[in-house]
């Protein structure tokens, strides 16, 4: 859209959401807290009455390695559970309750990480007011962090 080439590269990422879970609904409207496993490579959080269980996959495929079509929508792709058994074993270790809950779901989208996995901020060199904010890794983890900075950065001029 704005003709840039960036240093990014889309990759199939998988998550999990389980079936309600009798734990969960006992809570009524509480919620449960967001987590992540660094040790581990995943990450969780409560879906509705579920859970969701993310991976960080270490053997994740590349996704359209010439840039994603034009006409890409919110397509997903077919899962490849060979990929994060290990991963989902390790979170049903963490929460035994979440191996026995039913499977609602098993989601595989493209996610866009940049070169060495950590989120691509900041001014565009020669585009005056042109910010981007790319390769944001687990959103929900990272995405207030990244707001902040680049908030700062147009703001103040630096960020912490």
């Amino acid at each position: 859209m704005a003709g840039l080439n960036l240093p990014v590269q889309p990759m199939e990422h998988h998550y999990l959401i389980t079936e309600a879970i009798p734990e969960i609904e006992a809570l009524g409207d509480q919620r449960l807290p967001i987590g992540t496993d660094f040790e581990g490579n995943i990450y969780f959080r409560q879906e509705g009455k579920g859970m969701l269980l993310g991976t960080y996959e270490q053997k994740s495929t590349p996704w359209k390695v010439d840039g994603t079509p034009m006409n890409f929508g919110h397509e997903l792709l077919e899962p490849k559970l060979d990929n994060i058994q290990d991963r989902l074993a390790i979170g049903f270790e963490r929460m035994p309750a979440l191996e026995k809950a039913g499977k609602k779901n098993i989601v595989n989208g493209p996610f866009t990480f940049g070169p060495d996995g950590s989120p691509l901020i900041g001014p565009v060199p020669g585009m005056k007011n042109y910010w981007v904010a790319v390769g944001v890794m687990a959103g929900f983890c990272q995405g207030g962090g990244v707001g902040k900075c680049i908030a700062e950065w147009i703001i103040d001029g630096n960020h912490q």
